[in-house]
């Protein structure tokens, strides 16, 4: 199998974490919430759900007022909550259970199950993963059906590009999005959470805290500023790693090597969960203090929000970047690299705006081709300190987005030809639906390589009329409509 490597269209959150914390100050936001023993946190654009021992909450006002959203769940104890889209995933030890409309109503999707215990979920690449005490099962229909997986008891994901590792009793990676499990690495220690900051790994576990440079191949320890071996829960902005431990929540800093402790304003160290939204830190306790957020600008002093590089056209890509804050920034460069080691400046120089507390935001084109190239932004202070943020791989001869066209011929009998692009290596699902929403064939269902691609749908066996053929890739699906004459 070959290394894992990053998609050719990302969103990478970035943030300078070179800052002194000692000042940071978490405040309790529980109204509504009490003191509720939080398992898990999951953020949804302006939407935060949180799993408890009691229910299912959601809060809209990031995490100031939060409601009970337990409609139809047939157990109170929530251990994950994933995001597919429209639809929210709560896993239970009464089984998984699919929301339309953002917690108010839950389903029970469990067909395939054989385990109802679920302990955790997760999405990766439009894909369903609930782990329960019979293993891993995978839904790739939205939990309508689920078929067994990895049998490792796994309880941390990363999905890193085109590839998702899944962390447990070992580490395992699979490169078609689930169907197929190799071994990867040594940890040496049960995995509780892993994390990417950049092209490193970062896994918590029940013996400290480890990092690999290397996708996962070796691992080294980074207990530094450590205060207890149980670490449970990660949250990786960029540029360093936040973790949640025994003892309360830490930073770790790459530019120090070492993890600095954030607990001030926390009643109870026994932190669970993280989670990141809307420019703050939240953290969900499992012992009864309920949740505490903490504004990410009280711990760093520039903060990058958001870095997004997309195809503009062929030979080129526009790269965007927002920031939060600024304090003596004189200015961003973009640097490339084939190989991800050595770096070169693409040419380009954005005049940063000093020192502000107003969130600004940078977008320009660049010409690019050649293949995979590394893309990294170089954040240049005034006295000419430079931090460079996380890398990741584009395919710059990719297509711009995700396309799907009309078949031809059209009308056809009894043959046809479909074609679709994808800007990034992912799973695609390419299916034809009969106008009652009935699937009448399963063209693709597989991890394909970014690219213009054709298949040839052959509708002897099917009657005249109209269908509908329908591409899922990357979470985000078209449809078209096709006629077979006789």
């Amino acid at each position: 199998m070959r290394s894992p490597r990053s998609a050719a269209l990302f969103v990478l959150i970035v943030l300078d974490l070179h800052a002194v914390a000692g000042f940071a100050q978490w405040v309790k936001k529980s109204n509504g919430l009490s003191n509720q023993y939080v398992t898990t946190l999951c953020a949804n654009g302006t939407d935060m759900y949180a799993g408890t021992h009691d229910g299912l909450f959601l809060s809209s006002d990031l995490g100031e007022t939060w409601f009970v959203r337990d409609t139809g769940l047939t157990t109170t104890w929530v251990r994950g909550i994933a995001v597919n889209g429209l639809n929210i995933f709560a896993g239970t030890y009464g089984g998984v259970f699919l929301s339309t409309d953002r917690g108010g109503h839950w389903s029970p999707v469990n067909s395939g199950l054989t385990s109802l215990w679920v302990s955790a979920i997760t999405v990766s690449n439009g894909s369903i993963f609930a782990e329960t005490d019979h293993g891993l099962f995978r839904s790739t229909d939205n939990g309508s059906t689920w078929t067994s997986g990895l049998q490792n008891s796994v309880s941390g994901f990363l999905t890193k590009g085109s590839f998702f590792y899944a962390g447990g009793t070992g580490l395992f990676v699979s490169s078609d999005n689930g169907q197929g499990w190799t071994p990867w690495g040594s940890v040496g220690a049960h995995i509780q959470a892993l994390a990417a900051d950049g092209t490193n790994l970062f896994a918590a576990t029940n013996g400290g805290a480890l990092v690999s440079t290397d996708q996962g191949t070796s691992w080294t320890r980074i207990d530094t500023g450590l205060t207890t071996p149980v670490v449970r829960a990660l949250a990786s902005p960029g540029q360093g790693v936040f973790a949640a431990t025994w003892d309360g929540v830490l930073l770790f800093s790459g530019a120090g090597a070492s993890w600095t402790q954030l607990n001030t304003g926390l009643q109870n160290y026994y932190s669970a969960t993280l989670a990141i939204s809307g420019g703050y830190l939240f953290g969900g306790d499992d012992n009864g203090a309920g949740i505490y957020r903490l504004p990410l600008s009280s711990v760093l002093p520039i903060q990058l929000a958001s870095f997004l590089v997309e195809h503009e056209a062929a030979g080129a890509v526009r790269v965007a970047w927002r920031t939060i804050s600024e304090t003596n920034c004189y200015g961003f460069i973009l640097e490339k690299s084939g190989d991800g080691t050595s770096w070169e400046n693409v040419g380009v120089f954005v005049p940063g705006h000093g020192t502000t507390t107003s969130p600004v935001a940078y977008s320009l084109v660049v010409p690019l081709s050649g293949g995979d190239v590394w893309l990294r932004l170089v954040q240049v202070d005034l006295d000419g300190t430079r931090t460079a943020y996380g890398a990741s791989l584009v395919n710059a001869d990719a297509p711009a987005r995700l396309s799907l066209f009309q078949n031809y011929p059209n009308p056809f009998n009894p043959s046809t030809s479909i074609r679709y692009s994808l800007p990034a290596r992912s799973h695609v699902a390419l299916s034809v639906y009969s106008v009652l929403g009935q699937c009448v064939a399963t063209l693709v269902d597989g991890v394909e390589d970014a690219g213009t691609h054709e298949v040839r749908f052959d509708a002897t066996r099917l009657a005249s009329g109209v269908y509908v053929y329908r591409l899922l890739a990357g979470g985000t699906s078209f449809s078209r409509r096709m006629s077979i004459v006789r």
